[in-house]
């Protein structure tokens, strides 16, 4: 079937097609959920990462423009607080140099 109809096929329908197809499609959802979840648990993580980075890639080959569903948010931190290695500097020198630096801000207005 070419994408022309079955776009006019999901675009001309009654009332009663709709919610049969609203019906349809959570159904379909739900299943996509649950098989991303049973991948989680099968083969963790970072496989469910390459499996969406994958299906990301193959939507924008295909001409499916995504806009607000990147996969990558500037608002959000993608490591997750038990992932994050230990902080390699030195907390109390840092602290100094910025104690220093706020001091110099103040010192200067």
């Amino acid at each position: 079937m070419s994408e022309q109809k079955k776009t006019a096929k999901v675009i001309d329908l009654n009332s009663s097609q709709k919610k049969y197809f609203e019906q349809e499609w959570k159904i379909e959802l739900n299943e996509w959920i649950e098989s991303l979840d049973s991948i989680k648990h099968s083969y963790g993580n970072r496989q469910v990462k390459e499996l969406l980075r994958s299906l990301q890639n193959h939507a924008l080959s295909s001409g499916v423009s995504l806009g607000e569903a990147t996969l990558n948010t500037p608002y959000r931190n993608s490591i997750h607080v038990s992932e994050q290695p230990d902080y390699p500097g030195n907390i109390q020198m840092e602290k100094r140099i910025e104690n220093i630096i706020r001091w110099n801000a103040m010192a200067m207005v």
